[in-house]
This record gives C-alpha cells, sequence and structure tokens, in this order.
C-alpha cells in the first residue's frame, strides 16, 4: 500500500542544528530547525532572511575594542578603545568626533592586548571603568559640555577594607592631623600601599565616653560624643538642646559651637613607605588618638592586593568586586555615596556603629573560592562564577541589601559556571556563556530557583571555540549576536514568551574576522549591531545594516555586501527638475528649480527618476535617462530621452542625477577586488585602483561596493510526518520539494549532493539600467532523483549583494508499506 503526504516546513524558529540530530524526526525541533542557515537571520515569525551587509565606517589602525556610550536613544556615541587609548566615534555617521578639526583621542592604562578584560558601567555622561586583569585602579570617564571628555583614575575616598586582622601588630600615628609618621609594630607595609587609605581606630579605653546631652557642662577644647561621633567644643558654658550630627565643619547646638573631629576613627592616605614598618601618610580628618592601636585595616584595593575588575550598579549603591585578593568578595557603597569623582565604602563608625545606609561587604559562600567573573543587576543582583550563578539580597528577596549582620545573603541559583563574556540581558533573562564558553545558557531573572537551559544543546556546534561576548539587540528585533574567539560571529533570535531560541552563523564576506562587538541605536531609536572586523590586517569600524523593507526601499538600496560603501550621486537637496517626453527619441527642455547645469554637461547624461516610486508597480522604478544637447543656463538645457519614461503623476522630481563611470572609495586597498550593484543590478567585479578609485564598464548614479557573502538554507534531512506520525520507519521516497521565497531578485533551488538544480529568474548583469526588477515572492520546485529511502536535502541558495528569504518547505513524499 502506498500513502501520499506533503509536509510542510513553516518555521526556522530552532535555527542551525548539529548533525547529530540528522536521524532524530522524534525531536520536534527537527521539524523548525536547519542544518545550515549562514548569513540567515531566523525570524519569530516562522522564516528566514539574509543578513543585512556591513557597512564600512572606517578604517582603524590597530586592534580596537568598542564600547557603547547611550546617554539616551537620540544621544549615544562609540567608545573605540585601542592601545593605550580611547576614541569617541559619532553614533550617527560612524566616524570620528572632532573638535577643532581634530579627533578626541583620549590616555587610558590598556594595552591592545588586555581590551577585552574592560569592564564598563555607564550612568548619565559618566563610564565607570574597571579590568579583569584586577592590574589597574578603577577609571571614569567623564562627558563635559561642548564634547569635552576626560578619562581619570577614580577617587576612593573610605573603604572598602579587608577584615582587621586577627594580630597584635599595632599601627602608632606620630600626629593626629595633617602629615603623620605610621610606625608598625611589624612588617607591615609595602610599595605597592603608596596612594591608598588606611583606616585607623582608637586603641581601647582612649575616651571618656562623655555624651553631649542638654545642660551638660563644658569648657573650651573638650570632646564629647554625639550621634557615634567625636566633636569639640568652641566654648565654655552648658550645651544646647540640639544634638551634634554634623560630620564637618562646626555647628551650633543652640548654645555652644562644636567641630567634628572624627566618628572613632580616621582615614590616613599613604604617601610614602620608607621602610616595611614605617610609612609617611597624610591624615584625613582627624586621629582619634596617638596611642598605638591594633585596630586598623588595610585597605581592600591596592596595587599588592589587587584592584576590583567588575563595576555594576545596584539600586542606589555602586559596587566593586573580584580583586586578586578577595576574588569572591563583593563591595557596595554606602547609599547613594557615589559621584563621577569619588566613591565611599564607609562601612559604619570607628564606635561599630552600623546604619543600613553604609558600605557593605559580603563573601560568597559556598565551600571553595569561585571567582566572580559578572555582575548582572536589576531588581536582584547576580553575580557570575566559574563555579555557579549566585543571587545577591536581603534576608529576603524583598527585601533590601544592608550592612547588618544576615542584611545580604547570595544564594546559588545555578551549578553552571559561567565565563568572563559580560552576559547579554533580553526579556528578562540572563543569557551567558558556561564557563569554557562551549555552551550558551539563559537563566530568568524572575524566578527563584531555575537551573539554566542549554540553548546550545541542539547546536552544539556554535561553541566549538569559546564565546567571548554578546551585544544584544533588543529595539526593533529580538537578536543577540555573539563572537567567538576565532573570529566567526553567531547570531541568536530570542523569544523567551514564544520559546524561540534558534542560533545562526554569520561569516564575514571577505574573510573578515570579527574582533569585537557592541549594540547602539540607529536614527530610529532601534538597535543596531557594530563592530570591529579584521580584514588580513586591514581593520575596519562596521555596521550591520538591516535587511531590505520593499515598502520603504528602492531596489537598488538593497546593501547586502559586507564592508560596504555607498556612493550616490542622485540630488539630495530641495532643488527640483522638470522632465518632458514619454518615448526614447523626444527632445525638450529640462527645467530646473536652482542653478542645476553648466556648459560643460554638453553631451552628458542625466537620469530622473519618480518623485514616489511605487513597489506596487515595477515599472515606477524606471529611470529615464536623457542626454543634454544644449545649454540655456544653470536652469535650463536642452535635452534627448534615451529611454521611455514611465507615466509619472508628477513631472517635477528631486530624484535626478549625473551620473559617472568613475568613484573614489575612502580607504579601499589598492589592488583588492571587490563586488558591486550599480542602480539595482549585479555587475562585474572590479578591481580597486591607486587612491582607492573604480571604473564602471557603463555609467551608475548609485554604487555599493563590498565583499560578496554567501547566504543559503540548508534543511535537515527532509522525512515525512510529524515526530509522532504514522509514517516513522516505513520505506519513503521524496517525490518533489518546492521552496516557498520572498524578496528574491536571484536564487537557486537544489537538491544537495544530487546536482539537481533549479535556478530561479535572474537579471543579467549587462542589462541597461531602465526598470530595476524589483524583488518577489514565488515558489521553486525541484525533483530528486527516484531513489527509495534516499536522503534528501534542500540547498537554497541566495544569489549576488541582493536580499532573499525563505518562507517555508514543502516536500511531496511517498510511503510505501508491506
Amino acid at each position: 500500500m502506498t500513502t501520499q503526504l506533503a509536509p510542510l516546513q513553516s518555521s526556522l524558529a530552532a535555527g542551525e542544528l548539529s548533525e547529530e540530530l540528522d536521524a532524530r524526526e522524534d525531536v520536534e525541533a527537527y521539524f523548525q530547525g536547519a542544518a545550515a542557515l549562514p548569513n540567515m537571520i531566523v525570524e519569530v515569525t516562522g522564516g528566514a532572511d539574509k543578513r543585512g551587509g556591513f557597512e564600512d565606517l572606517g578604517k582603524v589602525a590597530r586592534r580596537a575594542r568598542l564600547i557603547p556610550f547611550i546617554r539616551s536613544r537620540t544621544d549615544r556615541e562609540m567608545l573605540e578603545f585601542s592601545n593605550f587609548t580611547c576614541r569617541i566615534i559619532d553614533g550617527a555617521t560612524g566616524a570620528p568626533v572632532l573638535i577643532g578639526g581634530a579627533e578626541i583621542v583620549l590616555d587610558t592604562p590598556w594595552s591592545e592586548t588586555e581590551l577585552d578584560g574592560i569592564y564598563a558601567e555607564q550612568i548619565n555622561d559618566v563610564v565607570f571603568l574597571t579590568h579583569l586583569s584586577r592590574a589597574t585602579p578603577p577609571q571614569v570617564l567623564k562627558r563635559f559640555p561642548g564634547d569635552n571628555w576626560r578619562l581619570d583614575p577614580w577617587g576612593l575616598v573610605y573603604g572598602p577594607f579587608l577584615p582587621t586582622p586577627l594580630t597584635d601588630v599595632t599601627i602608632r600615628p606620630s600626629a593626629q592631623s595633617g602629615v603623620a609618621v605610621l610606625s608598625a609594630s611589624a612588617p607591615l607595609f609595602d610599595a605597592a600601599h603608596v596612594g591608598t587609605r588606611w583606616e585607623l581606630r582608637a586603641p581601647t579605653g582612649w575616651h571618656s565616653g562623655e555624651i553631649h546631652r542638654e545642660k551638660l557642662v563644658v569648657t573650651l577644647g573638650q570632646e564629647v560624643v554625639s550621634d557615634g561621633k567625636v566633636y569639640r567644643s568652641e566654648g565654655d558654658g552648658e550645651c544646647g538642646g540640639n544634638q551634634p550630627i554634623h560630620d564637618l565643619g562646626t555647628a551650633s547646638d543652640g548654645k555652644i559651637g562644636f567641630t567634628y573631629l572624627h566618628d572613632g576613627a580616621a582615614i590616613v592616605n599613604l604617601t610614602a613607605v620608607t621602610a616595611p614598618g614605617t610609612a609617611t601618610a597624610t591624615v584625613e580628618g582627624y586621629v582619634p588618638s596617638l596611642g598605638a592601636t591594633s585596630l586598623w585595616r588595610e585597605p581592600a584595593f591596592s596595587g599588592l592586593r589587587g584592584w576590583p575588575g567588575i563595576v555594576f550598579l545596584y539600586e542606589e549603591r555602586i559596587g566593586l568586586c573580584s580583586t586578586k585578593a578577595q576574588p569572591d568578595t563583593v563591595h557596595l557603597s554606602a547609599v547613594a555615596d557615589y559621584s563621577p569623582d569619588s566613591v565611599s565604602f564607609k562601612p559604619g563608625s570607628g564606635f561599630a556603629v552600623v546604619t543600613d545606609s553604609d558600605g557593605v561587604s559580603r563573601t560568597l559562600a559556598g565551600g571553595q573560592t569561585t571567582e566572580i567573573l559578572w555582575a548582572v543587576s536589576d531588581e536582584r543582583l547576580f553575580l557570575g562564577t566559574d563555579g555557579g550563578i549566585k543571587r545577591v539580597s536581603g534576608p529576603s528577596l524583598d527585601e533590601p541589601i544592608t550592612p547588618n549582620p544576615g542584611g545580604a545573603v547570595a544564594r546559588p541559583v545555578s551549578t553552571d559556571g559561567a565565563n568572563s563574556a559580560r552576559p547579554a540581558v533580553l526579556q528578562n533573562a540572563i543569557i551567558f556563556a558556561a564557563a569554557d564558553g562551549g555552551r550558551v545558557l539563559d537563566m530568568f531573572m524572575d524566578r527563584d530557583r531555575d537551573e539554566p537551559r542549554d540553548l546550545t544543546a541542539r547546536a552544539t556546534h556554535v561553541g566549538a571555540s569559546p564565546i567571548v561576548e554578546f551585544a544584544a539587540i533588543r529595539i526593533g528585533d529580538k537578536h543577540i549576536f555573539a563572537r567567538r574567539e576565532d573570529g566567526l560571529l553567531y547570531q541568536l533570535t530570542y523569544d523567551r514568551r514564544e520559546n524561540v531560541a534558534g542560533f545562526a552563523r554569520q561569516p564575514v564576506g571577505g574573510g573578515g574576522l570579527v574582533e569585537s562587538i557592541a549594540s547602539l541605536p540607529d536614527a530610529k531609536k532601534r538597535d543596531q549591531l557594530w563592530a570591529i572586523v579584521n580584514w588580513n590586517g586591514d581593520r575596519r569600524r562596521v555596521r550591520l545594516h538591516r535587511k531590505w523593507n520593499a515598502a520603504t526601499d528602492l531596489p537598488d538600496e538593497q546593501r547586502y555586501l559586507d564592508r560596504f560603501r555607498e556612493m550616490s550621486r542622485w540630488n539630495k537637496s530641495v532643488k527640483k527638475v522638470t522632465a518632458f517626453g514619454a518615448e526614447p527619441g523626444a527632445t525638450g527642455e529640462l527645467k530646473a528649480s536652482a542653478p542645476v547645469f553648466a556648459m560643460a554637461d554638453i553631451g552628458k547624461e542625466f537620469w530622473l527618476r519618480a518623485p514616489k516610486p511605487s513597489s506596487g508597480d515595477p515599472k515606477s522604478y524606471a529611470i529615464a535617462r536623457y542626454e543634454i544637447t544644449g545649454f540655456t543656463s544653470s536652469r535650463r538645457v536642452n535635452a534627448r530621452l534615451l529611454t521611455a519614461r514611465p507615466g509619472w503623476s508628477a513631472a517635477e522630481t528631486a530624484h535626478f542625477a549625473f551620473p559617472a563611470t568613475q568613484f573614489q572609495i575612502p580607504d579601499a586597498v589598492p589592488g583588492e577586488t571587490l563586488s558591486l550593484l550599480a542602480d539595482g543590478l549585479w555587475r562585474d567585479d572590479v578591481t580597486v585602483a591607486a587612491g582607492g578609485a573604480i571604473t564602471l564598464a557603463s555609467p551608475a548614479a548609485r554604487v555599493i561596493a563590498g565583499f560578496l557573502y554567501e547566504a543559503y538554507v540548508e534543511s535537515m534531512p527532509l522525512a515525512p510526518g510529524t515526530p509522532i506520525g504514522s509514517s516513522r520507519g516505513v520505506l519513503k521516497q521524496v517525490e518533489s520539494v518546492t521552496a516557498i521565497l520572498r524578496n528574491i531578485v536571484e536564487a537557486s533551488v537544489e537538491i544537495v549532493g544530487t546536482g539537481k538544480k533549479e535556478p530561479t529568474r535572474r537579471r543579467g548583469r549587462d542589462a541597461l539600467s531602465g526598470v530595476a526588477t524589483p524583488p518577489a515572492a514565488f515558489t521553486q520546485k525541484v525533483t530528486p532523483p527516484s531513489l527509495p529511502d534516499a536522503e534528501v536535502k534542500l540547498r537554497i541558495r541566495i544569489k549576488g549583494p541582493y536580499a532573499g528569504g525563505v518562507k517555508a518547505v514543502r516536500a511531496k513524499v511517498t510511503t510505501y508499506e508491506s
């Protein structure tokens, strides 16, 4: 008995699937994925479209790293870090920002080999910067009005500190204010401590403990305690009723002025280390006592102990963590006590008086030292470590983090460790790379405990080289781009609500290797991918163009070449020209609304295009080509119509151009070969001459030149039925396969490994630019060889520098049952 089936694969949302799934017809993803999707973008709605090309924004002298600067979706720049420098790139044009004709170049502490370790957190016009090497102090990048940028070390004014050591070693200061010599009872100081701030608390019993109260009688210079702080009386007599609470200068209690001295501790800034037991310091405030004290605290951050590798914002605190000495400890600043110039991690007073707004330091519990590699904060704080993911919160999830005992709890939420690639955040999910970089996982921030899903479980090839960088496209699309260590780019279509997670590799045309990626809003406030791509030593700053839109774009505006430059001679001003004639050979006068023509234009071609081309009528795309035969004035010339002119609704149009055969490509490499799209036609490749010049065989008004890249969909082995269908396990034969295509100019549909190929319609490269054929949707059928039970895989190749998409694949299958 025979049965005919017509299974339809209408979704590619599962993306590229690994070879291991070739025989897994029992897996639902088998019928929603593909064997290969190079340079295709999977859509949440089902099909896949060819990705846009990478636009060339200019040369980059050395290896560089991109970090976005987003003040708002209309105020954005790109920070381009390179070898000990940072360049400011205009977020709209993609070119370096100029001040007085010169580029803005800032000095940084990081070489080009250290770029991947830069960790950034932005708030308004300020970017806080740390480095995963833990070898450089935190930096702060500030933008002032007038595009005045500065990069400076960030001031750590108070803490954080290492725990008070359980030791008898004491420190004795020589003075209570100004410059003091610190004498330690044992070797303690190191040259790497210079420039760090230590805390000295008063030894036990140093103060009488007289508490300020109303009518307390004091004398000039007497010290009293109030609100956990020590004050000095500036007069004699009875105290007033206003308790001193200030922590700077002098204020009256209603009767007597009191000067703030300290809160039981003082900060001393080490300026020199003269011996292991002796250092010189500047007292910041007032040292409580000249006696030797064992109640001192060394700073947690220094050249000796290491600087923080991670910076993040959480609620009203800023956080720093992951030093060499404390790789698993997180420090949160005092509430709202940070600025572009300084930050305080003050953990309470020297009297051990602690408030909820003081600084917090917590070491992650877990039985082993786990290095913090990234931080993600929303309503909750998540810390990625090589041993698992921790969520830090108050005693319960809805309580704030405080410095009080039990005021911060680190709960394990995943046993999957992470690598140092900073995660992408999309739809309240954290998408991160596993500890070895070989898997991509997602974890939902709004769930209490849920082991991450392995998004690469059915696409294991994605992690063949470790994932080292992510960039999320949140507005306009639902995409995440991932850069691998080997320079290959992957794209993930992600929709948590629709349970969509599909990968597609994105090899760059011309053999380019991706060295950095970042996301930045475009002119329409949608996120756009930027990258640094290396073409055999020729590094370029590029950004990914969006797919061609049939509703708004002309056919010759398809930008499907990598490292492309667009050169257009179409008018961009408000000038207009009135056309004449309808058929070739017609003569008449072209009239312009403003100066357009010159005597030297006689003999040149002059092109016009409809003011509002209609995508529903291909003829409306036609270019009316004229030859100028006489000159009357800068606004009037005589001309002859060379091609038919469509019946425009209005003869006046601002779309005019003087076409040319010579074009100049900035920064192009002489001798290299580029592909061309000229006025909607795929022309013969050109070789770049000296100075970036290219020469076309015939004139053009709009030229897009770059590297051609391969884009196709290769299906899984086509099989009848469904994952639970009755046709599983029976003899079957694929009679024919039909591809349902959209936005196609040129493509081929073939049966892999058989030589059976059916080309779709194509435009001749030598066609004249009269009507630029727009892409269209249609179907293409191909018949495989008649071999029962033969494996049939379909490959749909999108050809040329054109758009193209695949909506679905339908197979006609006959099954044979004994």
